[in-house]
């Protein structure tokens, strides 16, 4: 698979105008977007005060990339990070090993915001 994989701070920035996500999702032409993003940005639009509007705003951008759904394969690598990270004592957020264990398998480098992404062994992180 070519181009980059996205994290939810990456898209949130460019939903609030933050110019760091616009030049990063500007400079790749092929982003995917794992889908426990796709989760938490619906998640975020069902807490919004504009409502349905917020979760037609969430559709028209993911219309714009391709959705990377969790396979097999993936939930595999997810135990393993997960695994990993219990065992040095330094876990993350559960939906953002998710979101690496889809960036490690379809070897794509991950764009993100979040620095607790660093502690993930052999996941590239564009930040």
């Amino acid at each position: 698979m070519n181009g980059k994989a996205v994290d939810t701070s990456v898209l949130v920035g460019l939903v609030r105008g933050d110019v760091r996500a616009e030049e990063l999702l500007e400079a790749e032409p092929n982003i995917h977007i794992p889908v426990p993003v796709v989760g938490e940005l619906l998640y975020g639009a069902l807490r919004s005060h504009k409502g349905r509007k917020s979760i037609e705003e969430v559709h028209r951008l993911l219309s714009r990339y391709t959705v990377i759904p969790i396979t097999a394969d993936i939930a595999e690598t997810y135990a393993k990070i997960r695994e990993r990270l219990a065992i040095k004592g330094c876990p993350i957020p559960e939906n953002d090993i998710w979101i690496a264990a889809c960036a490690l398998m379809c070897k794509l480098p991950l764009m993100t915001f979040d620095k607790h992404f660093d502690r993930i062994e052999g996941l590239e992180i564009i930040s």
